[in-house]
């Protein structure tokens, strides 16, 4: 996210309305913010999903992370304990990804303290002692080829405690020397495309114990069995068979019982309702970790893997940004299937501009979902296969646009795509100035001045003037552009090209005009130099300012003294014409376009073309607005990914049962953004103003709202709930936003879940979101999963310090899209490099860049840029926060009224003290 240079900066984003607010380090207040200069790398944690999954023991293709993150599960739950001790010892010369991996899972893994130790080769030689003392108290530990080291197995074998966990990592996949029983036992063994990772029991108890087996329903009392096992010998094994799922009270009483002094050999077996007619007790092969599952006749246990990435290839995408302010956050997405008036076309090329650049990094809010779309011309084919050229007001940079017939124009047949993309903006919005809002034609007597000729809109303004023969004046950002523009346009003259930042320029302009001035000035800049330039109009002339975006923080003052010899002043917004349905203005644009084409004067400009995923880096070399080039996207590059998002009928009700108000309206904010219209909302906090506030928003926006908070204690209670939801509409989901302190009864949940069986046969989604630990009605959603109805249940982190709510609502969006059903979203753990990369981190004005190289400086991750320097006020600034430096209007008893774009300031020569004064400007 963006850090500005004197304030922290945090970003508000409600799915359609997103804004930015400066908010003070030490107070709760934020006050709205409307620029920011600055494109940073977020530091805040990023989410991760897992989901609960079975897992075999012995698999093939399984990714390395992925076996280390079931081994760590199983090694905590046979051990029973809530934090183990892992030494991983390297034994090998070569780079192993198993200890690379080991260091990324992080300290906490579902629960889990890891506490991860780690000692190379070189150790072993100099301090055996001092690993033998790490490796006693072990719970787990991580070496390479196992069955093949002799000296490891001596070493293991002094140091290492009885029944305790080792993962091998082994490089011959289907061989290596077979070790006895009594040495290591393989419990799990997981193979990929190079290794084999084994996790082994370490030299296991080999006394025989008989084995006393139960079978027991899944609504099973647990005083029965707890009975049950008290009655049975103290050196039996217990064996307790259930069907799957096995409910997690019993998973707890289990683990209690395995903690106990006798009767502490207690395992668990589930088996698949689907599995029980080949599934037969007495071919029980040797169960030896707390609990198993049969599954499809694999042998395995349900654990926590990462999910999957569901990025797939869509037809139709458009780009968006989906946290305001970091351009790394723009994103492919599904566009909406709206029905669009206009002639659809396919986009080969979409154009990018320095205002799509403010918008991703926030100097522009995009107040509606409309504004937050990139791209205003493009080229591309048409259904019938006709290659064409456009303009649209937003969102050139999709898959297909539909544009008006008034803004297209057919690619000529020496043009490429390519070379047509470059055209529209910049000569549209060209000839929109020279000759629409300027009257006068051009011609060989016209004189122009061009400020910034060397961007995109000057070379097009330059070629155009150049093509009636006028005289053409115009600055450049650097030297070098001289030289480019002089090789661009022969015919224009050395002299005629001035600096940007030349105030004399103007001078030079003026003493070659004889004092007249120019007949139009195309000007882009700001401040003092602004008025500058409107200082170089003519008599009875007109300045445009073509800038395409305005801030309301810079000085936009137009004094009436520059505005004299009846000169004119116009700020062009080309946006705007382009989205009104002024269809005459942009007919007579059309047909000035093509004849620009058909005499030569409007002709590609030099672009720069970039692959869909490169679209940061696109938008990035927009920055500054110094590009001489265009910047161009390839549309049809095989590459064009992107993620699932939610989609929501807007005749079809949404019934959200709010706990969490936090979250649960960013949810809300999201189905709305998704396209619900219908909304029926279940809270006890609807007096609040938060939600008061919501509620008038969404009206605002079109969006039926309806609210309850009766008590859900009673099944008759939930099917009034489900009816009045149900009068909106046909619901479509179900969602139920809680945390970990509100303590949601499952009763509740069953009740929701029966009811909508009746009520809802067309439901979507099934959700229930809890942000904490405790994962909810997984009993609930597996019964619903078994009959394949729509079942999820979500657990997020406490998302307040750590992670953005844009990072969480964009975890949920992915966890509701995905095809699994238990989901928990984790906070994905900061690496450093080094200490000195850590402390420079935890700075708080410091944002920690993505930098590769170990010799980063303080200089490149901008450190100075964010800390308040202090600084010392001399004259009479140490007295007084403002002194006006005039000194006529601060004296005089002058009332100012400003003009519609400007300020009110008025030259000293213009007051006279002993006069009153009103000055009014009427606008045609």
């Amino acid at each position: 996210m963006p850090v500005p240079t004197q304030t922290a900066f945090t970003a508000q984003t409600n799915w359609n309305h997103i804004e930015k607010w400066d908010c003070s380090a030490y107070q709760r207040v934020c006050s709205k913010k409307d620029d920011v200069t600055t494109d940073l790398f977020s530091r805040q944690r990023s989410m991760t999903l897992h989901t609960l999954k079975f897992v075999p023991h012995f698999q093939v293709d399984q990714q390395v992370s992925t076996s280390l993150q079931v081994y760590l599960q199983i090694v905590a739950e046979n051990m029973n304990k809530n934090s183990i001790k892992v030494v991983g010892i390297n034994n090998s010369h070569l780079n192993s990804s198993v200890f690379h991996e080991m260091k990324k899972i992080g300290s906490y893994l579902h629960g889990i303290k890891v506490l991860y130790e780690e000692f190379n080769e070189s150790d072993l030689n100099s301090s055996i002692n001092g690993i033998g003392r790490f490796l006693k108290n072990a719970d787990l530990a991580i070496v390479r080829n196992l069955s093949t080291d002799e000296n490891m197995c001596q070493l293991l074998h002094f140091t290492v405690q009885r029944n305790c966990f080792i993962v091998s990592e082994e490089d011959n996949l289907f061989g290596g020397r077979t070790r006895p029983k009594s040495l290591y036992h393989t419990v799990c063994a997981h193979t990929n495309a190079h290794t084999r990772l084994d996790l082994v029991r370490w030299r296991p108890t080999m006394e025989a114990m008989p084995t006393t087996a139960i079978t027991v329903p899944q609504n099973l009392d647990l005083s029965l069995l707890s009975v049950a096992r008290a009655n049975i010998p103290s050196q039996h094994r217990l064996l307790i068979v259930c069907p799957h799922p096995a409910p997690h009270s019993l998973k707890r009483h289990i683990q209690n019982w395995r903690k106990d002094a006798e009767r502490n050999n207690v395992y668990l077996l589930t088996v698949n309702k689907k599995e029980e007619n080949n599934f037969f007790i007495d071919d029980l092969p040797d169960i030896d970790l707390a609990f198993t599952v049969f599954d499809h006749g694999n042998w395995g246990g349900e654990y926590y893997v990462p999910v999957q990435d569901n990025a797939r290839v869509f037809s139709n995408v458009t780009l968006q940004s989906t946290q305001v302010g970091d351009v790394s956050s723009l994103e492919w997405v599904p566009a909406s299937n709206s029905f669009e008036t206009g002639i659809p076309v396919t986009v080969h090329y979409a154009g990018l501009t320095s205002t799509d650049y403010k918008k991703a990094a926030g100097a522009k809010s995009a107040k509606h979902k409309k504004e937050n779309s990139y791209g205003m011309d493009f080229s591309g084919v048409t259904e019938s296969g006709e290659r064409v050229m456009g303009l649209v007001p937003h969102g050139a940079a999709s898959s297909v646009v539909h544009a008006r017939p008034e803004l297209l124009w057919p690619v000529p047949a020496h043009w490429t795509l390519e070379d047509a993309a470059t055209v529209p903006l910049a000569y549209a919005h060209a000839l929109y100035c020279l000759g629409i809002k300027k009257s006068a034609d051009l011609s060989p007597e016209t004189t122009v001045f061009v400020h910034r000729g060397d961007g995109t809109f000057g070379q097009a303004a330059i070629s155009i003037a150049l093509g009636h023969g006028c005289r053409v004046y115009t600055t450049v950002t650097h030297r070098r552009n001289k030289y480019f523009l002089m090789k661009l346009f022969p015919e224009l003259q050395a002299d005629h090209i001035g600096s940007l930042r030349d105030r004399n320029f103007i001078n030079t302009v003026l003493n070659d005009t004889k004092g007249n001035g120019c007949d139009i000035v195309l000007s882009c800049v700001k401040g003092d130099m602004r008025k500058t330039s409107i200082l170089c109009c003519g008599m009875d002339d007109i300045c445009l300012d073509f800038s395409q975006l305005h801030n309301p923080n810079e000085d936009n003052t137009c004094a009436v003294f520059n505005l004299k010899r009846t000169r004119s002043y116009s700020v062009i917004d080309f946006t705007s014409m382009l989205a009104n349905d002024n269809t005459v203005e942009k007919k007579v644009l059309q047909q000035m376009l093509s004849e620009g084409i058909h005499k030569g004067y409007v002709r590609p400009s030099p672009r720069v073309s970039y692959a869909p995923h490169d679209v940061s880096r696109a938008v990035r070399q927009l920055a500054g607005g110094r590009r001489r080039a265009c910047v161009l996207l390839k549309m049809q590059e095989p590459t064009l990914q992107t993620q699932l998002r939610l989609s929501c009928n807007p005749h079809r009700s949404q019934l959200i049962i709010l706990s969490e108000e936090r979250l649960g309206l960013e949810l809300v904010d999201m189905l709305v953004a998704r396209g619900a219209r219908r909304l029926h909302i279940h809270t006890k906090t609807h007096t609040s103003a938060t939600f008061q506030f919501k509620l008038r928003m969404l009206e605002k926006m079109g969006v039926e709202v309806q609210t309850s908070s009766d008590n859900l204690e009673h099944e008759s209670d939930v099917v009034l709930l489900l009816t009045d939801a149900v009068s909106m509409g046909p619901v479509q989901s179900i969602y139920v936003v809680t945390n970990d302190d509100d303590k949601f009864e499952e009763r509740v949940l069953a009740h929701l879940d029966t009811v909508s069986r009746t009520f809802c046969r067309n439901l979507r989604y099934f959700a229930f979101i809890n942000i904490g630990k405790t994962v909810y009605g997984r009993e609930t959603y597996s019964k619903r999963y078994q009959y394949k109805l729509p079942a999820k249940t979500i657990s997020l982190p406490y998302a307040i310090n750590d992670i953005t709510v844009n990072d969480a609502m964009g975890a949920l969006e992915a966890a509701l899209c995905s095809d699994h059903t238990v989901i928990v979203a984790h906070e994905e753990e900061l690496h450093y490099r080094n200490e000195v990369e850590k402390k420079v981190a935890e700075l708080k004005y410091a944002p920690l860049t993505k930098s590769k190289s170990n010799a980063t400086t303080l200089q490149e991750v901008r450190i100075r840029d964010g800390i308040q320097m202090h600084e010392e006020v001399k004259g009479l600034g140490t007295y007084f926060s403002f002194v006006d430096t005039d000194e006529v209007q601060q004296s005089s008893n002058i009332v100012t009224m400003s003009a519609t774009f400007g300020g009110d300031y008025l030259c000293a020569e213009e007051c006279d003290s002993s006069w009153t004064y009103i000055c009014s400007i009427c606008q045609p």
